[in-house]
């Protein structure tokens, strides 16, 4: 028995055992990290401090969200099979339970965890690429129109027109990105990359703008965590804004920073012109794990519904938040949400200060 616990205490899985009289017999070292809690051996299951998704496992018949979770609850093959998902000290785990059964004899239940937080955060860098990388293409076409413009300008003759045309590129650059007032935002990565998720909105008929109280002066120094709160978010809006019944389909971000000795405060406001949250509903059941608002429940394993919930514990985890500011209502505007993203901003090197300031008085 000692040499099984020790094996169960050395393998990198959370591993959480439940004994048929309902207290913890295992909780092995790798599930107290994953769950950021202390060993609960001996614990009544039913009164430990762990995620509510996980008890709801090993109820007859109860998933996490009141739904059933084939397999895992319902006590008949006791295969457990089915994965659930949820955010948990900041990591998105994947969790299944079984059953117990020696012969016919219940010995309760056994909860595995597993850490995606990697894979997650994988896939928010891949769709960030992604995002810019479409965005490049599209701009790639439009660079290329403009070359066979001059081009054509240059074979007929018309070489005044030709230049004409080059000054006029020149004064507004050759590429140009969807979003209106990019220009406020002067870190180069919010820029690309809300400039590429202007494109990508574009593409679904809404557009995304740049609200006036936007400034942002000094650098981004968590960029991962900052792109997935202001990702998520933004593609929310754009979501509820194609499914909203406005025919003006728009987003708008506002993003402050506010300076402060140990890093600047991003304050992020994002709002759109979809339908708001439905009458009657918790604005905070919008943050928990597997809520989507795409049309049909999320699927378990399949990585819907943890954008809000992943925003909202990445901000938490930095000592900001993430909440919802506005209701909305039918026909527009929806929903406003509000992120404040501390220590994620420094501000520009003292050099590029004194640059500035030597411009401003030279004129």
């Amino acid at each position: 028995m000692h040499d099984q616990v020790a094996v169960l205490q050395g393998v990198d899985d959370g591993v959480i055992g439940v004994s048929a009289d309902g207290r913890i017999s295992v909780f092995n070292a790798a599930a107290q990290r994953l769950l950021a809690l202390r060993d609960l051996s001996g614990s009544r299951w039913e009164e430990a401090p762990v995620p509510e998704q996980l008890k709801a496992l090993t109820r007859p018949g109860a998933g996490p969200a009141g739904g059933t979770v084939a397999g895992a609850a319902a006590g008949t093959s006791g295969s457990g099979q089915d994965a659930l998902e949820l955010v948990a000290g900041g990591r998105v785990l994947v969790v299944n339970a079984r059953k117990a059964l020696h012969r016919r004899e219940d010995l309760g239940w056994v909860i595995m965890l597993r850490d995606r937080t990697e894979l997650q955060q994988l896939t928010r860098q891949l769709d960030a690429v992604g995002t810019m990388s479409t965005a490049l293409r599209a701009q790639r076409h439009e660079f290329a129109n403009q070359l066979h413009t001059i081009a054509g300008f240059l074979g007929i003759g018309q070489h005044q027109e030709a230049r004409n045309y080059l000054a006029t590129l020149a004064a507004t650059g050759p590429l140009k990105f969807p979003v209106d007032q990019a220009e406020l935002l002067q870190d180069p990565y919010l820029q690309a990359f809300v400039g590429a998720k202007g494109v990508e909105a574009d593409e679904r008929g809404v557009a995304l703008r740049i609200g006036p109280e936007t400034l942002v002066r000094g650098q981004v120094t968590e960029a991962q965590d900052v792109t997935t709160v202001l990702g998520n978010l933004i593609d929310n809006a754009v979501n509820a804004a194609v499914a909203g019944s406005s025919t003006d389909r728009w987003v708008e971000l506002e993003v402050l920073e506010e300076p402060g000795d140990d890093g600047g405060t991003l304050h992020v406001v994002v709002a759109d012109s979809g339908d708001g949250l439905a009458e009657g509903a918790d604005a905070e059941a919008v943050f928990a794990e597997g809520f989507t608002t795409a049309s049909g429940p999320a699927r378990a394993g399949g990585g819907q519904g943890f954008g809000l919930a992943l925003a909202r514990q990445l901000a938490r985890r930095q000592g900001g938040d993430v909440k919802v500011l506005e209701r909305g209502r039918r026909g527009g505007p929806g929903a406003v949400f509000m992120a404040s993203l501390p220590h994620t901003t420094a501000g520009k090197p003292a050099a590029d200060q004194l640059g500035a300031a030597g411009k401003d008085r030279n004129g």
